[in-house]
């Protein structure tokens, strides 16, 4: 019988979502310290994903899709509550598509976090589209630039590909 306390799923997901949660909280900090917009690199998504590694709980990584940015958005003032709604439900779609991808079509880690990004990057940029057209948000339809955001999604994706195998071994 394993007694580490880290290995009962209820810890690991406290666990994971208080380090999230801090990690959130002390992004704009930490972009305003050292002049640099750390935004640019998927904070919420690399943090999210994170989380969703080390818990492996999907209930938990939609509830944490849905309230990172609110999160951030009441601790930091950043995003704007459209904003902040639109990122909820890119994370959201992120999360249980990839998680519907690697049960029901078994593309494997890599390709299915990349699908599921990918989708719901688009469903992002076609609502953004909306919103700004309506004057609901105020701002540029791509903020920030598309090879980053690729690079990103590569990284990201390659990274929980390979902590899963890892895992697995």
């Amino acid at each position: 019988m394993n007694n580490n306390v880290i290995s009962r799923p209820a810890v690991r997901i406290t666990v994971a979502d208080i380090i999230a949660l801090a990690l959130i909280y002390a992004i704009p900090a930490l972009s305003h310290a050292m002049a640099f917009p750390l935004y640019m690199f998927e904070p919420m998504r690399i943090v999210l994903f994170a989380a969703y590694l080390f818990s492996r709980n999907h209930t938990n990584a939609v509830i944490l899709a849905l309230t990172l940015p609110l999160f951030s958005l009441l601790t930091s003032g950043h995003p704007v509550l459209p904003k902040a709604l639109l990122m909820s439900a890119e994370l959201a779609v992120n999360v249980l598509l990839f998680v519907y991808l690697l049960k029901n079509v078994k593309w494997g880690i890599f390709l299915s976090l990349i699908s599921a990004t990918l989708v719901s990057k688009l469903l992002y940029y076609g609502v953004k589209f909306i919103l700004i057209r309506t004057a609901v948000i105020d701002q540029g339809l791509i903020t920030t630039n598309i090879i980053t955001q690729i690079l990103i999604m590569l990284l990201i994706a390659g990274i929980f590909h390979w902590a899963f195998r890892t895992q697995e071994e």
